[in-house]
């Protein structure tokens, strides 16, 4: 029994020896195998709260279930890529929208300028007769224009021609810079309505608060017709105790029913990232992104005078894309237009460019397209 059980346990001992030994060179046939059956797709995907969780755990950068920085998402958007998909392998790609924090509504405690429009700068940001008419549209067009580099409370006034309807007449209007949203018309709260509307003995609130809690009504009777994710920038006046008068801003959203103080919920925007898998990481590709300025909607406005006169015409007076007047192929073939007739696109093949630009749905808004250049067109990359 004994030289049995010393048979048994010999025999026992040398399978174990054969399969340690075989560990290693077996572990990279499945690891080849498992590289040879990967899926190679192009997706588009929105990060989760989940995934927001997934990345925390590796970087603390994401709690709040967004990034601080484009840097921090590239880094760490890849944690969640490999954890959500897998099996997708090298030569896959993946669009991935996360959420990034653009900081609190805006101030008047940045820098300031003054500016007189002149005739050459009508004609050069496409205004044929010389004047404003959309102040919400046309004075953070002209903003940009003079002051594309601004941060966050820096404002500008604006001395410019405006079409009221029936007459055009010389205002001063001003531009604040915001974080989230580049430069906006500032809709300073006339000093009659202190009085006539809230009931105020002068021409400012009491605190700054109740200015704040007490806009939105206000806003609610003055504008009739609003669309979803309509954005008013407002100035008004509040007494600090010492100066009086006080301006300060806020920024509010329509949100369906009602205008919301741009708050927390407010505080971050959808950005997009592209990601290809090199057959060991997602790494961020070569994607160049373009935000299309005044002199751009200048040039399709020209480009399409015959093909779309609608289009032309209010794209050269407002600078953006009014999508009841613009086809979504319309689109596409104007902004590959543009492009190749840039110098400032690369052309390249496999270089590609996310293209931003202002439409009107109604409603002001910003879309994005995702381009590659093929060799002869920027194509756009299909969604999957």
């Amino acid at each position: 029994m004994k030289n049995i059980y010393k048979i048994f346990s010999y025999s026992l001992a040398m399978t174990l020896v054969f399969f340690a030994a075989c560990d290693s060179p077996l572990q990279d046939e499945i690891d080849e195998i498992e590289e040879s059956t990967a899926i190679v797709k192009d997706i588009e995907y929105t990060l989760t709260d989940d995934d927001y969780g997934t990345i925390d755990d590796e970087c603390e950068c994401s709690g709040f279930g967004s990034f601080n920085t484009e840097d921090d998402a590239k880094e760490f958007i890849p944690v969640a890529l490999n954890d959500v998909f897998p099996a997708l392998g090298s030569g896959s790609s993946i669009i991935a929208t996360y959420k990034l924090y653009k900081g609190s509504s805006p101030d008047l405690r940045g820098d300031s300028e003054a500016y007189t429009v002149t005739s050459a700068e009508y004609d050069e940001l496409g205004f044929t007769y010389g004047n404003f008419s959309s102040l919400e549209f046309d004075i953070p067009l002209y903003a940009d224009y003079k002051w594309p580099n601004a941060g966050d409370g820096d404002y500008m006034d604006i001395t410019h021609q405006y079409y009221n309807g029936s007459a055009t007449v010389t205002e001063v209007s001003r531009a604040g810079y915001t974080v989230a949203y580049g430069w906006k018309y500032v809709n300073i709260l006339p000093d009659a309505d202190y009085g006539d509307y809230f009931g105020e003995s002068g021409t400012d609130f009491s605190t700054e608060d109740e200015g704040e809690e007490k806009m939105p009504v206000y806003l609610a009777d003055m504008i009739k017709f609003s669309s979803d994710g309509d954005i008013r920038l407002v100035q008004y006046n509040y007494d600090d105790g010492e100066d009086g008068d006080v301006p300060t801003l806020r920024m509010y959203i329509f949100d369906d029913a009602s205008w919301l103080l741009y708050n927390d919920y407010y505080q971050t925007v959808d950005q997009i990232l592209s990601f290809s898998n090199d057959g060991k990481d997602w790494v961020p590709d070569n994607t160049i992104k373009y935000t299309l300025a005044s002199a751009d909607y200048a040039s399709v406005g020209e480009a399409w005078a015959t093909k779309n006169a609608d289009g032309s015409t209010s794209i050269s007076q407002y600078g953006n894309y009014d999508l009841t007047l613009w086809s979504d192929d319309q689109i596409v073939e104007s902004l590959n237009e543009l492009m190749l007739g840039s110098s400032a696109f690369l052309k390249e093949v496999g270089q590609k460019y996310l293209v931003s630009y202002a439409v009107w749905m109604p409603g002001a808004g910003t879309n994005s397209k995702l381009f590659i250049y093929d060799g002869t067109n920027f194509v756009i990359v299909e969604e999957e």
